[in-house]
C-alpha cells in the first residue's frame, strides 16, 4: 500500500507543527474521562472507510446535547461530507464561508455560520466541494476547533478529511476516538493513526461491519492498545443516530453505548 493509496502512511509525527499550535496539545490521560464538559473537544476518525465515524459523532453530539441543552458537531469532511442531508438541514451555510477569514477567526464568525437543529445540537457543516480543503490546513483547522469550544462542547466528524488537517485537529482536541472494526485493515489504520496523532487515543470497536474479520482477542494484539468501548451491531439505531435522533425504547445497546462514551465509562 502506498501513500496515494493510504494518506495516513506519509504523516510523520504531529510534533512537525508550529510551535504555536502543538503547544495546545493536552496531557496524556491515564484513564478514560467524561467527554461532556463545556470547552471540550472530541475527535472522531475513522482507521479506514465506511467504518461509522458519523454514527459515533453524531451520537455523541446528540447525547451532549440532551444532558447540556448544546453541543456543537463538525463536519470535517470538506469534500464529500453530507450530514445535512442525514440530518435534515439546509446546506445555506458551511464552513467554506468561513474560508477568507481563516486566519483570523473569532467565535462570533464561527457562530454565524452554524445550523442549530431542534435537539440543541449546533451544526458545522461540509460544503461539499472538492476542492474546499485546499483552503484550510492543521492551523486553521485547530483555530476553528478552538473557537467552537467556547461555546460548548464540540464533536468533530472527520469523515474523509486531509489527514493533515486531522492532525491539526488532533492537536486541540481533549480526546482523540478511532472508530474501527475489528479486522486487520481496521488494525493497520489504527496503528497508522497512532502514529500521526500520538498513543494519547481511545479505541473504539464498532462490530456492525461486515469487514470484521478479526476476533477482539487478535484485534487487540495487533493494535496494542486498550479498547475503550465496543459498539454492539444495531442498524435500526444508527439510522436514528445519524438521521439526528436518539433512538427511544427499553432496548437500546447502541445508544447506551455511545452514552457510556461521553460519561467517561467503559463497555
Amino acid at each position: 500500500m502506498n501513500a496515494h493509496d493510504d494518506p495516513w502512511a506519509a504523516l510523520g509525527d504531529a510534533g512537525s507543527f508550529d510551535e504555536d499550535v502543538a503547544r495546545h496539545r493536552p496531557a496524556r490521560r491515564d484513564a478514560p474521562a467524561a467527554v461532556s464538559n463545556p470547552g471540550e473537544t472530541i475527535l472522531v476518525i475513522g482507521a479506514c472507510g465506511g467504518c461509522g465515524t458519523s454514527t459515533v459523532a453524531s451520537g455523541m453530539a446528540l447525547v451532549i446535547a440532551g444532558r447540556q441543552g448544546i453541543a456543537n458537531l463538525v463536519d470535517l469532511d470538506l469534500a464529500w461530507g453530507d450530514l445535512h442531508g442525514s440530518w435534515g438541514l439546509r446546506r445555506d451555510r458551511t464552513l467554506q464561508d468561513l474560508a477568507a477569514v481563516r486566519h483570523e477567526l473569532t467565535p462570533d464568525q464561527i457562530g454565524m455560520v452554524l445550523a442549530h437543529h431542534p435537539s440543541g445540537v449546533r451544526l458545522a457543516l461540509s460544503p461539499g466541494r472538492p476542492d474546499a480543503g485546499h483552503d484550510w490546513d492543521a492551523d486553521t483547522v485547530a483555530r476553528l476547533l478552538g473557537g467552537l469550544a467556547t461555546g460548548g462542547p464540540t464533536i468533530v466528524d472527520t469523515g474523509r478529511a486531509d489527514p493533515d488537517m486531522v492532525v491539526g485537529a488532533g492537536t486541540v482536541a481533549t480526546h482523540r476516538l478511532i472508530v474501527t472494526p475489528p479486522s486487520v485493515r481496521g488494525a493497520r489504520g489504527t496503528g497508522q493513526i497512532m502514529d500521526a496523532l500520538g498513543r494519547d487515543v481511545e479505541v473504539v470497536v464498532n462490530q456492525a461491519l461486515h469487514s470484521a474479520d478479526l476476533g477482539m482477542r487478535g484485534f487487540r494484539r495487533l493494535v496494542g492498545c486498550p479498547v475503550r468501548a465496543v459498539l454492539p451491531r444495531r442498524p435500526g439505531e444508527a439510522e436514528w443516530l445519524v438521521a439526528g435522533l436518539l433512538p427511544r425504547g427499553r432496548r437500546r445497546p447502541l445508544r447506551d453505548a455511545i452514552e457510556t462514551l461521553v460519561t467517561g465509562g467503559t463497555s
